[in-house]
């Protein structure tokens, strides 16, 4: 039979259906622990197991990184003094003033390695997980439909591993960055362990803000990873323009007030801020200068 007798033997049966105003429903699976357990044991395999070649290539990107950085500075650019007595007369200043200016100079050049590589980690940390969160989240989509598991037993296994990963790399890049860096002379050649401590905890903090990004990036851009990439460039490059290291946006008159409360709901100076005091305010001066 043709097409059209087919549609004169079926249009009479149209009123007998029954339609759901709210489609067909699709049931989802509830949350079990025993799907959550095997998800954990899943996500560390894939993670730390499956994708071992990936996990390992971030430890030498990110030191051939730092070592390239470091290699345009000065060595001694973390030797700046800038602590000064308060009590100090007139010809006390006027014979420290070249130290002063020296000073001032090794810290910009300090300020401005600490620029490149906060834009470099960024940039790095966004598009990696740009690249890395994209085939997981197809599987779990699939998955996720054939009632394999819950979004719970998904979600948590996930950032919690992914966020175990996140500080493995974040602790070997604080080591790289403040072992190549004379960073020991600050505490005459000894390791301060608050120093250190609060070092390692803003790039963490920096890492994690960025991997955020770069998950909502691909979420986004769903199937076109290099859409994601590129996007995870613009994305970072726009954040240094409220970091600080390149300019203070507060005294930029032409920059509507908008944009100045969207970057401190986003906190785009707290880590540049937490990473200078680290260095120059932290266990740093007496009181008395």
């Amino acid at each position: 039979s043709t097409l059209l007798e087919q549609h004169y033997q079926l249009d009479p049966l149209v009123d007998n259906l029954k339609f759901l105003q709210n489609g067909i429903r699709q049931g989802r699976k509830k949350f079990s622990f025993g799907d959550l357990l095997l998800q954990f044991h899943r996500t560390f395999r894939i993670t730390f197991i499956s994708q071992y070649k990936s996990f390992l290539m971030q430890f030498i990107y990110f030191f051939f990184v730092i070592i390239l950085i470091n290699t345009f500075f000065d060595s001694k650019m973390t030797h700046a003094n800038t602590c000064y007595s308060l009590e100090s007369d007139d010809s006390f200043r006027n014979v420290t003033c070249r130290d002063k200016l020296y000073a001032d100079a090794l810290a910009d050049d300090y300020k401005m390695n600490q620029w490149f590589f906060v834009i470099l980690i960024s940039m790095s940390m966004v598009s990696i997980n740009s690249l890395i969160f994209d085939p997981i989240l197809k599987v779990f989509r699939n998955e996720h439909r054939n009632r394999w598991y819950s979004l719970t037993t998904f979600f948590f296994p996930f950032m919690l591993i992914r966020s175990l990963q996140l500080t493995i790399v974040s602790l070997f890049i604080a080591l790289c960055e403040y072992f190549t860096v004379d960073h020991l002379y600050i505490d005459n050649y000894h390791l301060n362990w608050t120093r250190f401590g609060n070092f390692f905890y803003f790039i963490w903090l920096n890492n994690c803000f960025q991997q955020s990004v770069g998950y909502l990036l691909c979420i986004i851009f769903l199937g076109k990873v290099e859409v994601a990439v590129v996007s995870s460039y613009i994305v970072v490059l726009c954040q240094q323009f409220f970091t600080g290291y390149m300019f203070n946006p507060y005294k930029m008159k032409t920059l509507p007030r908008i944009i100045l409360r969207i970057s401190e709901v986003l906190s785009f100076k707290t880590i540049p801020n937490g990473l200078m005091y680290t260095i120059y305010g932290l266990d740093r001066c007496e009181d008395e200068t």
